[in-house]
């Protein structure tokens, strides 16, 4: 549709001008034009038309309505805007230290899903993301055991 409104505006300003339709088509100007005007200043329109205005002999301000028109069909539509975004819950991270060398830690994160070793980049695993899944069973496996107790008492 918008090449549509393009065509009728391009209609428009070669309706008084030494240029013909099929050549302002040929060139896509209405595309071009639009698209120049878009990023010109006020005060580089009002310019643009002054010009335009003594080569073509149409009116500055036709000209500048001709230009706005342009312009707002140039401008995208605004988009509504985006629901605010869920509240991420924290990502749950341990620190392991290498076996290797005591000096150094690892961050595991996500209860096992990553770490930051080298056999985890490399493999897709490793002994420290294995131990947090294990660490993080055991934790499940007591508060099971606390909520079966209760629900006994």
């Amino acid at each position: 549709m918008a090449t549509r409104k393009s065509t009728t505006i391009a209609a428009d300003l070669a309706a008084d001008s030494p240029l013909s339709l099929d050549e302002l088509r040929a060139a896509n100007a209405a595309r071009t034009l639009a698209g120049l005007l878009a990023a010109m200043t006020p005060k580089q329109r009002l310019g643009a038309a002054a010009l335009l205005a003594e080569s073509t002999g149409r009116d500055v301000s036709s000209l500048l309505a001709l230009f706005g028109r342009l312009v707002e069909e140039a401008t995208p539509a605004p988009t509504p805007p985006a629901a605010p975004a869920l509240p991420r819950r924290p990502r749950a991270a341990q620190l392991v230290a290498s076996e290797s060398n005591p000096r150094l830690f690892y961050i595991v994160r996500d209860h096992g899903r990553t770490c930051t070793c080298p056999g985890f980049r490399f493999h897709g695993r490793c002994k420290h993301s294995r131990a947090a899944v294990e660490q993080r069973r055991a934790q499940i496996a007591q508060l099971i055991v606390r909520a079966r107790r209760q629900m006994a008492a």
